[in-house]
C-alpha cells in the first residue's frame, strides 16, 4: 500500500469518529429534551389534580365551611408521584404552614426541597397529620373533617 492510501485511510477514520461523536451528542440532546418535557407534563398534571373542580382543594374547601363530614376524591395523575401532607417540617412554598403537596417521592434526600422544586402545594392550616400516598391509576382518597381538623387517607 502506498503512502497516499494510508493517508486517505487515516482521514476517513477521523471523519467517521467525528460523525459518531456528533451523533452521540445529538442523541443526548434529544433525550434531555424528551425527559424535560415529560417532567413539565407531570407538574402540569399535579397542578390540575389539586385544582380541578372535583379535586382535593375543592373537597377541602367544601368541608371547611361545614361541620364534620367527608368527601371522596379520585386521583389519577401524575402516575407514580405521591401526595404528601406536611405538618411540622414543610416545603418553603408552604410558608411554614401545614400543607398538602403533589410531587415525586425521593428515596434519599430532602423531600421538602423536591416538592418546592418539582411539585405543587396547597396550604391547609387545619391538617391533622403527615401522610404519603402513591398515585396509581385507581387511587381514591377520603378527605375527612372531624373536630375541626382535616385528614386525608387512601380508600
Amino acid at each position: 500500500m502506498n503512502k497516499k492510501g494510508i493517508k486517505l485511510l487515516g482521514e476517513e477514520t477521523i471523519k467517521g469518529l467525528i460523525g459518531i461523536i456528533c451523533l452521540a451528542f445529538l442523541i443526548i440532546l434529544l433525550f434531555s429534551v424528551y425527559f424535560t418535557s415529560q417532567r413539565n407534563s407531570k407538574l402540569i398534571q399535579a397542578k390540575e389534580t389539586l385544582n380541578k373542580p372535583e379535586g382535593i382543594i375543592a373537597a377541602i374547601k367544601s368541608l371547611e365551611s361545614s361541620s364534620d363530614g367527608f368527601k371522596e376524591v379520585s386521583v389519577f395523575a401524575p402516575k407514580g408521584w405521591h401526595i404528601f401532607g406536611f405538618i411540622y417540617s414543610t416545603p418553603d412554598s408552604c410558608l411554614g404552614e401545614k400543607c398538602i403537596c403533589i410531587c415525586e417521592k425521593l428515596l434519599i434526600g430532602n423531600q421538602n426541597k423536591r416538592c418546592d422544586e418539582k411539585g405543587t402545594c396547597f396550604i391547609v392550616s387545619n391538617l391533622n397529620k403527615y401522610f404519603s400516598i402513591k398515585i396509581e391509576p385507581t387511587t381514591k382518597l377520603s378527605v375527612i373533617k372531624k373536630d375541626g381538623l382535616i385528614g386525608v387517607k387512601e380508600i
